[in-house]
């Protein structure tokens, strides 16, 4: 075999580098070739910087590094800043990595965000480009995010409208009016969901937000606009004032984002909630906070509490009083066939729902106390039940964690059960992930 001589091998490395110029002039036209803003030095230690930021897991020290990669101003800043979102996921960086996203000036470092909010498969890397898109003052930004608006992904849609929201001007309102009427054309709502649909309360809290108007459907908003397009002036952005603790901020966030779910919430009646008390659970502490009516029912009253098919009855845990008597089985089987509901927790498993609704739901063993991942199970993302329990965010999603009690029970799902939550990690310590069906 012939070996290369001395003399070349000391060559290789420029010859390398020869090669690869040529390759990046062939691939990447002149015209488009940028001037990094930062010498190798200083791009170096701005690396250095951010690696050393993300193995500490601080959000503050994440943003800061995060800063100083985005001045490079370039196609490999937008990348190592993904890079190192995805890595620290559930740190609570990635606003302040999108932040420092939204300040290029670059136009293909800006391609490589306004592109990646709607091409790449990483759930997370488009929430990114979205969350970037919707701090940015780029003029190419309004469109990208209303192209966004058309994807099946109800969060990151209503993501998008956020981001065209804080724009607060004449062209956000007229492609959010825009959406909307095309939204209600093809979805209309005798066809939606019971709850309401979030990518379309999403758009008209934006609208309402924007113009002080209180309208709902897009042809209503088209009129609208169509007297008041050319003198419209932005009202200032709505101010909260809830208290920490308050309940008040779940109220208000419902009213503004799901108004259709929010009146149903303004009807109920105090007998349209029954909480039957327990010994450990206090659902009805809950409630209390979030100022919604409810009638507390001892449990050994329950048998001659009359019941409605139009109620929500809930189960607090109780460990001492033992099975449902078989009538009341009986009753709250019926109770649910004519269109009731009723919901447990923990050991009610074993006291009302495997007596009560035989096969559906039964014990499969019990666990110790311990913190475990929760998501969504496969197929019941949509599902009604879950609207709003998950962050959309799927960085903050990452983070979302479940406390599992001592001597909790481990569920077996009938054919006929819909599982709503698993867990991974459950599934691995106790062979079953069901944490809600």
């Amino acid at each position: 075999m012939n070996r290369p001589s001395p003399g070349l091998l000391r060559h290789l490395p420029m010859l390398a580098l020869l090669v690869i110029a040529a390759l990046v002039a062939t691939v990447v036209p002149a015209t488009e070739t940028h001037a990094r803003g930062l010498e190798d030095k200083a791009w170096r230690k701005a690396l250095a910087q951010l690696k050393a930021a993300t193995e500490s897991g601080n959000a503050a020290s994440i943003g800061e590094a995060a800063k100083a990669v985005a001045r490079d101003d370039s196609v490999r800043a937008a990348k190592a800043l993904t890079t190192v979102a995805i890595a620290s996921a559930g740190s609570g960086a990635h606003e302040a990595v999108a932040a420092a996203m939204s300040t290029f000036t670059e136009k293909r470092a800006r391609r490589y965000v306004t592109d990646g909010a709607r091409k790449y498969k990483d759930r997370r890397v488009r929430w990114l480009m979205v969350l970037a898109l919707g701090r940015s003052d780029w003029e190419e930004a309004p469109e990208a995010l209303a192209q966004v608006l058309e994807a099946r992904d109800p969060g990151l849609a209503s993501e998008a409208v956020r981001g065209l929201q804080k724009r607060r001007n004449a062209a956000s309102v007229e492609m959010l009016i825009a959406f909307l009427e095309e939204f209600d054309a093809k979805h209309p709502p005798k066809l939606r969901p019971a709850g309401g649909d979030s990518v379309h309360d999403a758009v008209v809290t934006a609208l309402r937000d924007l113009t002080g108007e209180d309208l709902e459907d897009g042809v209503d908003w088209r009129n609208w606009w169509t007297q008041h397009a050319s003198s419209f002036n932005p009202q200032a952005p709505g101010k909260q004032t809830e208290k920490p603790g308050s309940g008040h901020k779940l109220v208000t966030r419902l009213r503004e984002r799901r108004p259709d779910a929010f009146r149903s919430l303004e009807e109920l009646e105090k007998d349209d909630i029954l909480v039957v008390t327990g010994a450990f659970d206090q659902v009805q502490d809950v409630l209390d906070v979030l100022k919604l009516p409810h009638t507390v029912v001892p449990r050994a009253d329950f048998s001659k509490t009359p019941l409605n098919p139009k109620q929500v009855i809930i189960f607090n845990c109780d460990q001492e009083t033992g099975k449902l008597p078989p009538v009341d089985q009986a009753r709250l089987r019926e109770f649910v066939a004519r269109g009731g509901y009723v919901f447990t927790s923990d050991w009610e498993l074993q006291n009302v729902v495997a007596p009560s609704f035989e096969g559906e739901l039964t014990m499969a063993g019990s666990t110790e106390e311990f913190k475990v991942g929760i998501a969504p199970a496969k197929g019941a993302e949509r599902h009604p039940l879950l609207r709003d329990v998950f962050p959309a965010d799927p960085f903050k999603a990452a983070a979302f964690r479940w406390q599992i009690d001592a001597v909790s029970f481990t569920v077996r799902p009938g054919k006929r059960a819909t599982v709503l939550i698993h867990s991974d990690e459950l599934e691995k310590r106790h062979g079953s992930g069901i944490v809600a069906a």
